[in-house]
Order: C-alpha cells, then sequence, then structure tokens
C-alpha cells in the first residue's frame, strides 16, 4: 500500500477563494506590500511586518495575544498537567530527572481527596510533550539530560496546587 501525501496548495488558487475584498493587496505600514494570504503549512505570515515605534499598542498587542493563547491552552488541559506545569513554573528551570523526583514526592498530596491517581514516568513524558506542543514549556536536551522551563511566567494554573510541599532537591 502506497502512502498518499496531501494534496497541494497552490497560494493562487487559495487566493482566488477569499472574498473580494480580502483579494486586495495588504499594504503595511509604509505602503509596501505584504502577503497575507494564510499559509498552507499552518506558518503565521505576517509575523515580518515591520510594526511602527509610535505604535505601543500594536507592538503590545502580539505579546498579549501569545499570552491570551497560552493561558487558554492550559486551561483546556486535565488536572495532571496543571501540576506538572506548576511543578516547573515553581522551579523556574528544571531537569527531567528532579521534576520526577519532585512530581513523586508532592503526587499524594496533590492528588489527595481526588479521583485521579498520579501519572506513571512514561505517561508524564507524553504530558510534558503536550505542554510543549502547546507553547507552554521550553525544552532542550535528550530524554535523559533534559531541562524544562515555563516559556511565559505571567501563565499560571487556575487551580490551587501547592507544589513546594516535599519538594525534593537535585542533591537527592
Amino acid at each position: 500500500m502506497s502512502k498518499r501525501e496531501p494534496p497541494r496548495v497552490r497560494r493562487s488558487s487559495a487566493r482566488r477563494d477569499l472574498p473580494t475584498h480580502l483579494r486586495e493587496p495588504v499594504r503595511g505600514p509604509n505602503g509596501e506590500t505584504v502577503d497575507a494570504t494564510p499559509d498552507p503549512d499552518g506558518e503565521e505570515s505576517v509575523e515580518h511586518v515591520p510594526v511602527p515605534e509610535d505604535d505601543v499598542d500594536v507592538a503590545d498587542a502580539y505579546p498579549l495575544a501569545k499570552e491570551w493563547m497560552r493561558q487558554a491552552a492550559l486551561d483546556s488541559v486535565a488536572f495532571h498537567h496543571h501540576v506538572l506545569y506548576e511543578s516547573i513554573r515553581e522551579a523556574g528551570t528544571i531537569d527531567s530527572q528532579t521534576l520526577h523526583k519532585r512530581y513523586g514526592a508532592i503526587a499524594d498530596d496533590v492528588y489527595a481527596g481526588r479521583q485521579r491517581t498520579s501519572l506513571i514516568k512514561r505517561t508524564r513524558r507524553d504530558t510534558l510533550a503536550k505542554l510543549h506542543g502547546h507553547d507552554l514549556l521550553g525544552q532542550e536536551g535528550g530524554t535523559k539530560d533534559r531541562i524544562y522551563w515555563v516559556l511565559d511566567e505571567n501563565v499560571r494554573s487556575g487551580y490551587d496546587i501547592d507544589v513546594r510541599a516535599g519538594a525534593v532537591t537535585s542533591d537527592s
């Protein structure tokens, strides 16, 4: 059985499918033409548009929108994700071994009185990958020596989770 490739979308045909008012070229702040056609690969295509320095509202809009999208992404995931996220946020930067030790130390307290139980290590790694995919965490390194950090300190869990109780240091 051969693997089917998705059909290729040509920008020109995608442009013709747009309503008339969106077919006109988009102009940048200096009158230059900017390609604002949605990218078929899902990449943002208008990030390169220069923002006038005196337009503070516009300049602040992108970081605020990113923060809002990250908060919405965190709000949409299960409780387990929040426990891991808050553990990393509280630590600042943490390696995977210390994170797993800390999670094991706080799991009984955090999950006490809840129907859910703590995650096994493999599922924790999947959960961390999902948080990274949602643009909530940064990560660097291989599986055994991976380092995690929160990408936006303003994004916080809506759950009241005390991840400091029973904290484990990297020396133990």
